[in-house]
């Protein structure tokens, strides 16, 4: 009888694992860690990769931009010229160009083969605390405390002012197509707009208190907001709806960012923890914990085979993300 049940388990498993791997379930890896950037002298607050994914720029409240080598996780060059912390940081399409906001209220542009600042960019009245690029617009934009999203142009000149909500702007995050921008802000709404006629298009409520994290999935199909109100929502920009809430996160919601084929969307909180998210089914993938405080910021690599993690706890957290292949198509195999 043993025997029997002990067949009827074993054939049972085979199975299941067959039909899985047959339908291209087969269980995926879990991110891995690769090593950990000490940043030593301050809160870690923005990270970015270079478009080929061999350097990151850290922005940190010692108010420096530090350049790292992701392989080896040396660091490169440290940038000084800001007169405070340094919130956000973008690479240009260049490969050769950082761009940093910082809390004395200005943006500055960077050679990565060092030296000083080769442009300051002045017109917020208070803290820069959020950057994101358009390419296809060849547009920076800067969100502020002083309620403000600014627009310039990647060569270093001043595009205007997008548009403004009643408090702190917290984050900004581009259409694909750079036509629109999604900000949001310490008011508690999300505001979609229109970056040609300057007006505001959508008001995405739901959140209970500020909303501190937007991201727009690079198929354009999704934006996602993260909360104080511990939650994600991820929504449909043409109408403006939550089409799921994602919960799993116990403290505020700090930052968000679509994988390049917009398949996982990867969020930061307070409580020291890295999400993955698959965002076509709300479902939580992997907790990356690690981190003993706030996490401000979280980026992929262009290829999408690495995060890196950023934290008030002084350090960066570079994560290899597993590769997804195709199961073998079992028609295929060998008898």
């Amino acid at each position: 009888m043993q025997s029997l049940l002990r067949f009827q388990i074993t054939g049972w498993c085979l199975v299941l694992m067959c039909g899985l791997v047959a339908s291209g379930q087969a269980q995926a890896e879990e991110p891995r860690l690769l090593r950990v950037l000490n940043s030593r002298d301050n809160g870690v607050y923005g990270v970015a990769f270079s478009p080929d994914g061999t350097q990151l720029a850290s922005a940190s409240l010692d108010n420096r931009v530090k350049l790292w080598n992701v392989a080896s996780g040396e660091l490169l060059e440290t940038f000084t010229g800001h007169g405070d912390g340094v919130y956000a940081v973008l690479f240009l399409p260049d490969g050769k160009t950082i761009v940093s906001g910082s809390l004395d209220s200005s943006l500055k542009f960077w050679n990565t083969s060092g030296g000083g600042a080769t442009t300051t960019l002045r017109g917020h009245g208070m803290y820069v605390s959020c950057l994101d690029l358009s390419t296809e617009a060849s547009l920076i934009a800067s969100g502020s405390y002083d309620n403000s999203i600014r627009l310039w142009t990647t060569t270093g000149n001043s595009a205007g002012v997008l548009g403004s909500h009643k408090d702190a702007v917290h984050s900004v995050a581009f259409s694909p197509d750079g036509s629109r921008l999604v900000s949001s802000s310490r008011d508690g709404t999300a505001t979609i707009w229109n970056v040609e006629n300057r007006k505001a298009a959508a008001a995405l409520t739901g959140h209970t208190g500020g909303v501190e994290a937007v991201a727009w999935s690079p198929d354009g199909k999704w934006i996602a907001t993260g909360g104080q109100d511990r939650t994600i929502m991820v929504r449909d920009p043409a109408t403006g709806e939550t089409v799921r809430t994602l919960t799993g996160h116990s403290r505020y919601v700090k930052c968000l960012e679509f994988s390049p084929d917009g398949k996982t969307l990867a969020s930061g909180s307070n409580d020291g923890t890295v999400r993955l998210w698959d965002p076509a089914t709300g479902e939580s993938r992997s907790t990356l914990p690690g981190h003993d405080n706030t996490v401000y910021s979280v980026k992929f690599s262009a290829d999408g085979t690495r995060l890196a993690s950023g934290s008030y706890d002084r350090t960066i957290r570079l994560w290899a993300l597993p590769v997804s292949k195709p199961a073998a198509d079992s028609s295929e195999a060998t008898p």
